[in-house]
C-alpha cells in the first residue's frame, strides 16, 4: 500500500510540473493596435508575359501571439498563378507568408495593388507599400538600328527591362542611311576645295585655317 502511495505521489508531481511548464509557455495575445502590413514587389517594371513576386510584412505589433487576414486585388491584367486577380491570405505570428507569384499580361499596361488587412482583436486597415508595377513591351532588341529621318538615327538600349529605341543625331555633313550616320563625301570635298580657293585667293590665317580643318574633315571622314 505505501508503495502504490508513492507511486500515486511521483505520478501527481510529474502532471504538476507538466501542466506548470504549459502554463510557462503560453503565450499572452500581442498588441496589434499598431501593427501594419507591408505590401513588397520584386519588381517595379516587368516585361509583357514574364513575372514578379509580392510579398507582405508585418510589423509594430507586441510580444506574443498574433494573425492576420489580407485580401489584395491587382487590376489591368495581373493575375496570380492559378488564375484570378485578387488575393486572400493570412498567417499566425509570422512576418510574412513568402513570396507569391504574379503574372504580367501579355501588353504594355500598369498593374496597381489595392487591398485591406485586419489582425485578430483590430480593425480593417488598409494595406501599405508599393502599388504600381508597370508592365513594358520591346520597342526593339539587341543590335537594331534604323534613322528617324535624313539626320537622325535610333539605336536600341537594351540596359533597361524592355528595349527603348535611343535617337542620336548625325553630324551636320552626315546624313542617315539603313541606320547609319554616314559622311556625305561628295560634299565634304566640294567644301575642302572652295575653302582652298578662298585661302589662295585671300591667304589669310584665318581663310589658311578653315581651309586646313576642311581638308582634315574630308580626310578623315572619306
Amino acid at each position: 500500500m505505501a508503495k502504490d502511495k508513492r507511486i500515486i505521489w511521483i505520478v501527481g508531481i510529474i502532471i504538476v510540473i507538466i501542466l506548470f511548464g504549459m502554463q510557462t509557455k503560453k503565450e499572452a495575445q500581442a498588441d496589434v493596435s499598431s501593427a501594419v502590413i507591408t505590401r513588397s514587389l520584386s519588381a517595379t517594371t516587368v516585361k509583357a508575359g514574364a513575372s514578379f513576386t509580392v510579398d507582405y510584412l508585418a510589423s509594430g505589433y507586441g510580444g506574443g501571439t498574433w494573425g492576420v487576414l489580407l485580401s489584395d486585388t491587382i487590376s489591368n491584367g495581373c493575375t496570380i498563378s492559378g488564375g484570378g486577380a485578387t488575393i486572400n491570405t493570412g498567417f499566425i505570428s509570422t512576418q510574412s507568408p513568402g513570396g507569391i507569384n504574379v503574372n504580367a499580361p501579355a501588353s504594355a499596361a500598369t498593374c496597381q495593388f489595392n487591398g485591406d488587412y485586419e489582425f485578430g482583436g483590430s480593425s480593417l486597415k488598409t494595406i501599405q507599400g508599393s502599388t504600381d508595377v508597370t508592365i513594358c513591351e520591346d520597342e526593339c532588341t539587341g543590335g537594331q538600328t534604323g534613322c528617324v529621318n535624313v539626320n537622325t538615327r535610333w539605336s536600341c538600349n537594351t540596359g533597361a527591362v524592355c528595349g527603348v529605341k535611343v535617337n542620336t543625331a548625325c553630324e551636320s555633313y552626315e546624313s542617315c542611311s539603313a541606320g547609319v550616320c554616314e559622311a556625305q563625301c561628295s560634299n565634304l570635298e566640294t567644301g575642302a576645295v572652295n575653302s582652298i580657293i578662298a585661302w589662295v585667293s585671300d591667304p589669310t590665317s584665318l581663310k589658311r585655317t578653315a581651309a586646313i580643318d576642311a581638308i582634315v574633315l574630308w580626310a578623315v571622314n572619306c
